[in-house]
């Protein structure tokens, strides 16, 4: 009898122990609060992060607790910071040196990402926390996790050189993308970095590159990147220093709502054509379903929103009974039927312009999402046009597209327009995006983070204009999101009000109204002379956004200068539009 109530005794301990062992351990230490950005007080628009990589410990001064919002931190395969010839205790350095400061970005590789998710699960969890890494297998192990998930990231590519063909670069969009990588950080030194900055940025990317040097940095904001990476918090310091007149690093990006609509039908292949020749940079336009599969352009669900036939459900029609209906949302003589997705594609990849694909589908409805075919058909048709990956991302309002999206095309960037109830959720009484925390306001920094990095998703959500303070609300949080990876896009201007906003991409209903606006300043080599030099004005070939060339007067900005050669940056402004612009580095021979 003994025995046997020993044997109880001893199984039942064993038992404790198993359930011990199979109960998910906590961090011992947790640190939630999130750092707001550091404000330059320069003149740029939409301020960038300036990021330190720390290898000397002097360089966390005071000048680097005033400007710097982020420090780089090498670890070793044990998890120690190394800085210079020294190493320290991960935990210990960041209590003393780190928290309430700065954001950590710690580098990882694969030799101590295994270490670094263990330690973070079970050591110290620090919410508000990036990882930096050269290998995207690393990267995507961090993001796959259940507990590291959250954490944003940055792609290190400064070794890799960077294609000169705009295009070549959707294939760090598209890798990036695919494991949740936010940021791209190129070599500050890279002849192309302007080119993958421009489309990158396009593709709701962040782009940083690195330099060691006080011109690698000014050219690094030059070349339109929104992150700064040095190793000198002086050269960091003074690279700000070089923009304090109003304007941006590079021209703002502007989306024509459901194409041209002033003189155009909304949502036709017409106004996305002259969207084009007006000089946005990119379009924005809605998806419906039909019946037999096929993708149309159309805002509603239905045909009496915007043509002659009243009542008329896309859902229950075929392409061949919808080429009998005539768009009149703006003129019905211009005898303009609905256009495919196919036809638009065709036509847009030919151009430079970026298309927005807003995936309404019937408002997410279970006829339309059923079992994912509009986003199987979605991904079909995209894949069998040439050339059409790398020309367009994706937004939307509702959570099984989103979900759809990351489960068969998690290539493409998404982006989050609102928390609207998709007709699924309603038909099955289920909360708005509920499977990722349901919607959360932008002031709610830790839950609206774990909200994006769930859904692998961007923002694209309206423009709040004031809060109970009359500050433009979503000008205060730009700032921090764009630190952790996040450009703020938004909709929908009626004006070029979003010149003075902190909007990357500006979805506007007067696109047109940006055409004649200079989108670049001829950056080729000047010969001047050193009075020309010193009088601190000179005319140059500038580029309007629908492409005009003139000559336009710029404001010289001395970087460097010897007897006969100087680096200059040229700055435009335009009064009526209160619109400033900065060029790229331009070399100058000294007559």
């Amino acid at each position: 009898m003994k025995r046997v109530r020993l044997f109880s005794i001893l199984l039942v301990i064993g038992v404790l122990i198993l359930c011990l062992f199979s109960i998910k351990t906590k961090a011992t230490s947790v640190y939630s609060n999130y750092l707001e950005a550091k404000k330059l007080n320069s003149g740029l628009v939409y301020e960038p992060t300036l990021v330190l990589e720390l290898n000397d410990l002097g360089e966390l001064n005071e000048d680097a607790n005033k400007l710097v919002t982020s420090v780089i931190l090498n670890l070793d395969k044990d998890l120690k910071v190394i800085v210079g010839a020294d190493s320290y205790n991960f935990s210990e350095f960041f209590e003393e040196y780190i928290k309430g400061k700065f954001i950590p970005i710690v580098r990882l590789d694969n030799k101590n990402v295994d270490g670094f998710i263990n330690f973070y699960k079970n050591v110290y969890t620090i919410y508000d926390l990036m990882i930096l890494s050269n290998d995207l297998e690393v990267i995507g192990k961090v993001y796959q996790d259940d507990a590291t998930y959250i954490l944003n990231s940055v792609y290190d590519m400064t070794d890799i050189s960077l294609p000169s063909s705009r295009f070549a670069n959707w294939e760090y969009v598209a890798s990036c993308n695919n494991v949740g990588c936010n940021i791209l950080m190129a070599n500050a030194n890279d002849e192309n970095l302007a080119v993958l900055t421009e489309y990158a940025q396009a593709m709701t990317k962040v782009c940083w590159a690195k330099g060691d040097s006080l011109i690698d940095n000014v050219n690094t904001i030059a070349s339109g990147c929104y992150g700064v990476v040095g190793s000198s918090t002086n050269n960091l310091k003074q690279t700000i220093s070089y923009f304090e007149k109003s304007g941006w690093n590079h021209a703002q990006y502007v989306a024509a709502h459901r194409g041209i609509t002033k003189y155009c039908n909304e949502n036709s292949l017409t106004g996305c054509l002259a969207a084009y020749s007006e000089g946005a940079t990119h379009i924005e336009v809605d998806l419906q379903v039909l019946a037999d599969q096929n993708i149309v352009l159309c805002h509603n669900s239905q045909t009496n929103f915007n043509s002659d036939k009243n009542g008329w459900y896309f859902t229950n029609l075929t392409i061949d009974n919808l080429r009998k209906a005539k768009l009149n949302d703006y003129n019905i003589n211009y005898g303009e039927t609905y256009t495919t997705l196919e036809e638009l594609v065709k036509a847009m990849i030919k151009t430079d312009v970026i298309m927005i694909i807003e995936l309404k589908f019937d408002n997410g409805s279970i006829e339309a999402v059923d079992n994912l075919k509009c986003i199987e058909n979605f991904k079909r048709i995209m894949e069998s046009i040439p050339n059409a990956m790398g020309h367009f991302y994706a937004i939307t309002f509702f959570a099984p597209l989103a979900e759809g999206m990351r489960q068969l095309m998690p290539e493409v960037p998404l982006g989050y327009i609102g928390g609207a109830r998709s007709g699924k959720e309603t038909s099955l009484n289920q909360t708005a995006w509920g499977a990722g925390g349901g919607h959360k306001e932008m002031y709610d920094y830790a839950n609206k983070i774990k909200f994006l990095r769930h859904y692998n998703i961007g923002l694209d959500e309206s423009y709040v204009y004031a809060n109970k303070n009359g500050e433009y609300y979503s000008n205060l949080t730009a700032s921090f999101y764009l630190a952790r990876g996040y450009v703020q896009n938004t909709w929908t201007y009626e004006d070029i009000l979003h010149f003075k906003m902190q909007s990357s991409i500006a979805t506007s209903n007067a696109a047109e109204e940006v055409a004649y606006l200079i989108k670049k300043i001829d950056n080729s080599k000047l010969e001047l002379t050193s009075e020309v030099l010193s009088s601190g004005k000179v005319n140059v070939n500038t580029y309007s956004y629908n492409g005009w060339m003139s000559t336009k007067e710029c404001d010289i900005i001395v970087l460097e200068k010897e007897e006969s050669r100087a680096k200059v940056l040229l700055y435009y402004y335009e009064e009526a539009g209160e619109y400033g612009l900065y060029s790229n580095i331009v070399d100058v021979v000294i007559k």
